[in-house]
């Protein structure tokens, strides 16, 4: 038998974000219900949003339900609060691999 696999990184498509982190889907309510379901199986997973500067706005209508994002990947970058990003990906020998990438505010 097969376990489940739990991501550690979701990318999550979006029409609009906000620097708070908050974003503006497609109007099913797919990832809004997803998350919190994956964030339960790993505490560590991270929704990374994906999308333009263009598409950042200053204020979106929220709901209690949305789910806000741990990242932002634009043209420009990867954009988050704090000091890094930090992925641990396992190569095909098992051996870890820690990759740093800079970080901007959203």
């Amino acid at each position: 038998d097969l376990e489940p696999a739990v991501p550690n990184v979701v990318l999550v498509p979006l029409l609009a974000w906000t620097r708070a982190g908050h974003r503006l889907g497609y109007g099913g309510g797919y990832y809004d219900a997803t998350l919190p379901a994956l964030r339960a199986d790993n505490s560590a997973l991270r929704a990374v949003g994906v999308g333009y500067e263009g598409q950042r706005v200053d204020t979106l209508p929220l709901e209690d339900h949305d789910e806000p994002l741990d990242f932002m990947l634009t043209e420009r970058g990867l954009k988050a609060g704090g000091s890094y990003l930090t992925f641990l990906i396992a190569d095909s020998t098992q051996s870890l691999f820690e990759w740093r990438f800079g970080r901007t505010r959203l």
